[in-house]
């Protein structure tokens, strides 16, 4: 029985770089640096997650139908959360989406249902309606050089509202 405590093989690594190799090779290390390397693989893990979570719980949840009708309703979301990474990467903000998005879904309903609009073109007045929101914005930043975050907050607070 070996009774020197310098042997590596009981006491563990005894320079840094073999502490270093040892933590490398870990699980848990491995995980971090896949993530880290592939950063879209962590919502995509979450979402599989849920996805098997809601499945287990009700079974329903993963047919075809319901599928969907939960990709139909998370389109429009995805899409301005697709515009807004966009502006968000380009060092700007736009608080307004949101604002615009009801707005511009407003009007195109109040067209189609209440003044018998035809819907696609409902759907072409509500898009001249959005690009008009999105160009307003875009000149007074870039043309009068106002900050984005006064420019969008201020259009947002000046959509109309409901009584």
């Amino acid at each position: 029985m070996p009774t020197d405590l310098s042997d590596t093989s009981v006491a563990g690594p005894s320079t840094a770089a073999e502490e270093f190799e040892q933590r490398k090779r870990s699980p848990i290390n491995r995980i971090q640096h896949l993530l880290l390397g592939y950063p879209w693989l962590g919502p995509a893990a979450v979402l599989l997650l849920a996805i098997i979570a809601f499945g287990i719980i009700n079974p329903n949840f993963v047919e075809p139908t319901n599928l969907s009708l939960v990709v139909q309703q998370v389109a429009v979301i995805a899409t301005l959360g697709l515009g807004q990474t966009l502006i968000i990467l380009t060092a700007g903000i736009d608080l307004s989406v949101g604002a615009a998005m009801i707005l511009v879904t407003m009007v195109m309903g109040s067209l189609a249902s209440a003044h018998g609009v035809p819907g696609p073109l409902a759907l072409l007045i509500g898009l001249v309606l959005g690009f008009g929101c999105g160009v307003l914005n875009g000149v007074l930043v870039t043309t009068i050089k106002l900050p984005p975050f006064i420019v969008t907050s201020a259009r947002c607070r000046c959509s109309p509202r409901s009584p």
